[in-house]
């Protein structure tokens, strides 16, 4: 699921429009929909604003919006052998580039 669908599908899960989100997070029902139609990319800033709001996880957002979260890059660059394991995973799941789509899917 890409970041548009995903965050559209919790709204609309939690019972949310978009009119009441849209004031929440400081943003017009517009700019919402844009983003939740893939129109526009969200800003890391959005995307705290929308985990806050709805209670999702960071760190998922972020990885479905093709974002590796702060501290998963400073795991692999200050853990030997970090980066070649993620590769390996990646390889094997057959993900290659689109890696960090199955393990945002695979979070729980």
């Amino acid at each position: 699921m890409d970041i548009s669908r995903y965050i559209s599908h919790a709204r609309k899960e939690k019972g949310v429009g978009v009119r009441e989100m849209a004031r929440a997070i400081g943003i017009s029902p517009s700019y919402l929909s844009r983003v939740e139609r893939s129109e526009v990319p969200p800003s890391e800033r959005l995307l705290s604003e929308i985990s806050r709001f709805l209670k999702l996880d960071m760190e998922q957002l972020l990885l479905l919006s093709g974002r590796v979260p702060r501290k998963w890059k400073k795991a692999i660059a200050n853990v030997p052998g970090t980066a070649l394991w993620l590769r390996e995973v990646l390889a094997e799941s057959g993900q290659g580039k689109g890696g960090a789509m199955m393990l945002a899917e695979s979070t729980p």
